[in-house]
């Protein structure tokens, strides 16, 4: 995020992976509704927003629930991603895609270049705390 940062400033626009699948399962979408019905209401808080904390205990001890929910979000986070960068593009500006996990969802045709931001792990270690 530091490095997004630096480089919005510069006037590159951001496409982060991270706010996608965010707004992939937001409140009220398509998303939203599949992960309704693979994990039940639970899924769902009381604010009609994904209860992440449930869905997440679920798909740690469960690999194929884990693949199921990816199956999910994996393309509609594409999608967004995709039409985001497009917008951006057709406007003319520079675009940096901010994908953490880019070869492991095999994502890395979708970019011209890509560049490998690395810290330290205890700073890594730092920041998971400060989460």
């Amino acid at each position: 995020s530091t490095v997004s940062e630096l480089l919005t400033a510069y006037g590159f626009k951001i496409v982060d992976a991270d706010i996608a699948s965010r707004e992939a399962v937001k409140k009220g979408s398509k998303g939203l509704e599949q992960v309704k019905e693979i994990f039940g209401e639970e899924a769902i808080d009381e604010n009609g927003e994904m209860n992440r904390q449930y869905v997440g205990e679920i798909v740690f001890n469960h690999p194929d629930l884990r693949e199921a929910l990816n199956e999910i979000v994996h393309p509609i986070v594409r999608e967004i991603m995709e039409q985001e960068k497009n917008n951006y593009l057709e406007h003319g500006y520079h675009v940096i895609m901010d994908i953490p996990l880019l070869y492991e969802n095999e994502l890395q045709d979708t970019v011209d270049e890509v560049w490998v931001v690395y810290t330290s792990e205890s700073i890594q270690i730092d920041r998971l705390m400060e989460r």
